[in-house]
């Protein structure tokens, strides 16, 4: 598996260089639930999450991704108990998550995974 270039990485590495123009403080609930409904419309939700295998092979690969970067074995909101759903454990760690650079981090990683699945 690829060790990603993740914005957090990247944020980390420009800190003390030059600041960054932008400033980022917190994406607004009603953006992180819209970015929740994208990942729906262009990957699946949970209808085609149980119908086609690969929708959630998809969301396994990003939560995974997140895992391996973070030092996680799980992201904090997974399901302890019953088999593990990766569409719900994504979208409660994002929904909940107040790191902003976490948050973004997600946001990339997803739109990218978007952006090659759907070609």
């Amino acid at each position: 598996m690829a060790i990603f270039d993740l914005f957090s990485k990247r944020q980390k590495a420009l800190k003390g260089d030059v600041p960054d123009v932008y400033t980022y403080g917190d994406l607004p609930n009603p953006l992180r639930v819209q970015i929740v409904h994208i990942w729906a419309d262009s990957i699946g939700n949970k209808n085609a999450y149980w119908h086609r295998k690969h929708v959630g092979s998809v969301y396994e690969s990003i939560v995974g991704t997140l895992c391996r970067e973070y030092g996680l074995f799980q992201l904090p909101t997974a399901n302890q108990y019953g088999e593990r759903m990766y569409l719900d454990e994504l979208v409660n760690f994002f929904l909940q998550e107040r790191d902003v650079d976490k948050q973004l981090d997600i946001v990339e990683l997803s739109f990218k995974v978007i952006d090659t699945w759907t070609r």
